[in-house]
């Protein structure tokens, strides 16, 4: 009997890195084969054991991703070099996480998770439409061809989808799988300390960390995250504030470090379509303290803080009066930090997000006129 084997497409920049390997990793337990593809800068070397380490294959393809200026022409050449890899490999299904892997008129099923996007980003962080140039209007079409040639379309959050169809008049059905993770294993309880932490891109204005340098705190808080553009270099001037450190890049390593020492997490995001720090400092014990945006409250509801997202003027206010409260109530926070564990297991686990995947992939081969052997494939996973 034949095994069903995916091709995911995959890049270094953000979380797509980390839900691709993740979700290759609960495949491969299902009985899965998984090859991954990664477009953009190179694999570090840490992202290289990783693989090593879960025995996945893994092609790269050095061109600009899609969001990137001037992409126009590397897209086409990734295009098609993906086309011929998965002619060559014999892959049963791709799933892009990259709308270029998705727009043309492929000959296998596609499946397509939406991450993000460029225009919902300008929405919510700039408040306004991106500039009306080539670049743009290219990247509109890019992402209409997408979502109307894939075979499935996958959001994380309903929020996601509701921007599809804000932003792109987005009308056909949206299939919504929460990302996840998979608690670290055989670690001791963490030794929490009176320190918060905070994580992501510091030069993407959408995740508003360096804001949090321009203020006292009642508590220390330790910034991890690539501080520079992958595109230009340039890199925020970051303030000086005391009680706020910048980590730079940290490997997976001392982020989980870092989140097993802070008793609390902050999510400054204005635009954040899932946040898989936020699910990874819950599942490290942190009370989540989160910018109050619609996917925040959509996936932790009551479990944690939420204040106004910078730079609304009452941002700076709140979240003082939220990290006092909690640091003088180490109890409370506690009981918070359970709360959000709790729920990051139940609901937000990588075992849970691969079966749900598998049955979309049963769906989407069901659908693409399967050969014999794809027919074969269809049903065994379901089963």
């Amino acid at each position: 009997m034949q095994t069903l084997h995916i091709l995911l497409t995959t890049d270094t920049w953000g979380g797509i890195w980390t839900f691709t390997l993740e979700l290759s990793q609960q495949l491969r337990k299902q009985g899965c084969r998984v090859t991954l593809v990664s477009l953009g800068p190179k694999p570090s070397t840490e992202n290289l054991r990783e693989l090593e380490h879960a025995d996945i294959p893994l092609y790269t393809l050095p061109w600009r991703l899609e969001w990137m200026q001037a992409a126009e022409r590397d897209t086409a050449e990734a295009q098609r070099h993906l086309a011929w890899l998965a002619a060559e490999l014999r892959v049963d299904l791709v799933h892009a996480n990259h709308f270029a892997f998705a727009c043309g008129e492929n000959s296998y099923p596609t499946v397509l998770t939406v991450h993000s996007d460029v225009v919902s980003w300008w929405r919510h962080v700039r408040q306004m439409a991106p500039p009306p140039d080539k670049f743009h209007a290219w990247y509109r079409g890019l992402v209409l061809r997408a979502l109307a040639n894939a075979g499935q379309v996958v959001a994380p959050t309903r929020a996601v989808d509701r921007d599809l169809r804000q932003s792109y008049s987005c009308s056909r059905p949206v299939v919504i799988i929460s990302n996840g993770r998979a608690a670290a294993e055989n670690r001791p309880a963490p030794v929490k300390q009176n320190l918060a932490a905070a994580m992501g891109r510091v030069w993407d204005d959408a995740k508003q960390l360096a804001w949090l340098g321009q203020w006292k705190w009642p508590i220390p808080i330790e910034v991890a995250g690539s501080l520079r553009h992958p595109e230009n270099g340039a890199a925020p001037t970051l303030p000086q504030s005391p009680e706020v450190r910048f980590l730079g890049e940290l490997n997976s390593a001392g982020r989980l470090d870092l989140l097993e020492r802070a008793r609390l997490f902050i999510g400054c995001a204005r635009y954040e379509p899932f946040g898989l720090s936020a699910l990874e400092a819950a599942l490290a014990g942190c009370a989540l303290v989160l910018a109050d945006i619609e996917s925040q409250r959509e996936i932790w509801g009551d479990t944690a803080y939420y204040f106004p997202p910078p730079p609304h003027p009452d941002a700076r206010p709140a979240l003082e009066h939220i990290l006092a409260s909690l640091a003088a109530a180490p109890a409370q926070c506690d009981r918070a930090a359970t709360a959000a564990r709790r729920l990051a297991i139940e609901r937000y686990h990588s075992s849970r997000m691969a079966k749900k995947y598998l049955h979309l992939y049963c769906q989407a081969l069901a659908h693409g006129a399967p050969t014999p052997a794809r027919a074969e494939i269809a049903e065994t996973p379901c089963a």
